[in-house]
């Protein structure tokens, strides 16, 4: 059978034509996987539409609007140990469908909320909910799917799950708009329930046998992900890089981009809105390159490497060019090959991951490398702040704008992490 696919439409329609009843199923559960990790991007973003909205309606303050947008993070990252190794242990489905479950229950208690305690145990439970849906499709795509395949896979999985995100800002507010918040989080709690339908259904028809290291597995603690992760320098390095990686993403697409270029340049909020959304942009075509070239980027660590390169060059280039006002298609030009590169290392780092630790504990790893890569974030998140607070304050260079001076210690600490990022080997992915 051809594994060769054209791209994201052709693949699903590949899908659909497929004509073993085997085939149709791990397709069809890969499709539900993919939907379900789909709404979890979809309400992690969702807060800056959904929660000026509901301090409106039931009035909150900002600072209960923060602390409620936050709540989804602590129960994502707190689960993620236990969701790696019970998708592993118990098999991805049942975990998934456990999760759903918990998801649907997060989506109908915001809607029904009408105070901020409640709002942020529904965002809490929206968070734990969510916990299984990624690492469930690293562990379902390890051990569904012939590991030639999984290169492919990992690239779709990682677009359509930023494409939840993309969803979450427009058309998400368009919903609400129409609809009204609270209807919308009903349609979505009932699209949860129809996907956990199917699983059990898609789960009755397939068996995942243990391998003799997972029995073994299943006697460790939640903490064996990370002394793995500790004592593998390669594995160590892809943590460091992929921390990187988010680190820029979360702060630059996701929180000082706008207001930095749009200061800095006096460029209009919506020109500078434009800049940054072709660095999302720019994720999604990284991560469909990779599922439309398959193993051809993953073979190698000089792959990595060099676009590691292009990322730290293009964000001085970024910087360089912010703080001389150049054009502003110049700039959306930089943010979206940084975006591009963000896409790609993501899914590379998801890809040698599973190379390095096999398809057995994948999923105890991907929970533990979880935990670390949105500690960094919510860290980096609060440093940046408090940095550009104290730079503003002390007006030491004044004429260097303080997102600026932060980026440009990404750069640096870009440049410190590319020495064991050159000199650690990767045999086992061929190099």
């Amino acid at each position: 059978m051809n594994h060769t696919f054209g791209g994201p439409f052709l693949f699903f329609v590949r899908v659909i034509l497929m004509k073993k009843f085997d085939g149709i199923t791990v397709y069809t559960t890969y499709a539900l996987l993919i939907m379900s990790y789909f709404l979890s991007c979809l309400i992690r973003t969702s807060g800056g539409v959904v929660l000026p909205v509901v301090s409106s309606s039931i009035g909150l303050s900002s600072t209960a609007v923060g602390l409620i947008s936050g709540m989804y993070f602590y129960g994502y990252t707190m689960s993620q140990p236990f969701c790696g190794k019970m998708c592993d242990d118990k098999g991805p489905l049942n975990v998934e469908m456990c999760g759903l479950v918990v998801f649907t229950c997060g989506l109908l208690l915001f809607s029904l909320s009408e105070n901020a305690f409640m709002l942020c145990v529904a965002r809490l439970l929206l968070g734990v909910g969510a916990g299984p849906t990624f690492c469930g499709l690293m562990v379902f795509q390890a051990k569904a799917l012939p590991p030639h395949l999984f290169s492919k896979f990992m690239g779709f999985t990682i677009m359509f799950g930023h494409f939840g995100g993309v969803v979450s800002i427009t058309p998400l507010g368009s919903a609400i708009d129409m609809l009204g918040y609270k209807n919308v989080h009903y349609i979505l709690a009932i699209f949860s329930v129809i996907i956990i339908f199917m699983l059990y259904m898609m789960n009755r028809r397939l068996l995942f046998i243990k391998s003799e290291k997972e029995q073994v597995s299943r006697s460790s603690g939640v903490l064996r992900g990370f002394r793995i992760i500790f004592n593998s320098r390669p594995l160590l390095v892809v943590v460091i890089v992929w921390s990187l990686t988010m680190i820029l993403q979360m702060n630059l697409i996701g929180l000082w981009g706008v207001s930095w270029i749009s200061s800095a340049c006096l460029l209009s909020q919506e020109t500078a809105r434009n800049c940054m959304s072709m660095g999302g942009i720019g994720v999604l075509a990284g991560a469909c390159i990779i599922g439309c070239t398959g193993n051809k980027f993953s073979k190698s660590a000089a792959y990595l490497r060099g676009f590691y390169i292009i990322q730290i060059i293009s964000l001085a280039a970024l910087i360089i060019g912010v703080s001389y006002c150049w054009q502003w298609e110049s700039l959306a030009a930089l943010t979206f090959i940084i975006g591009m590169t963000l896409g790609i290392i993501n899914v590379l780092c998801n890809i040698f991951l599973f190379k390095i630790v096999g398809g057995d504990l994948v999923g105890t790893v991907t929970g533990a490398c979880n935990v670390i890569l949105f500690l960094n974030v919510l860290l980096s998140q609060w440093f940046s702040g408090a940095f550009i607070q104290k730079w503003n304050e002390t007006m030491i260079f004044s004429q260097v704008a303080a997102p600026s001076a932060f980026f440009a210690l990404v750069v640096v600490l870009g440049i410190v992490i590319f020495y064991p990022i050159y000199n650690t080997s990767y045999k086992s992915l061929n190099e």
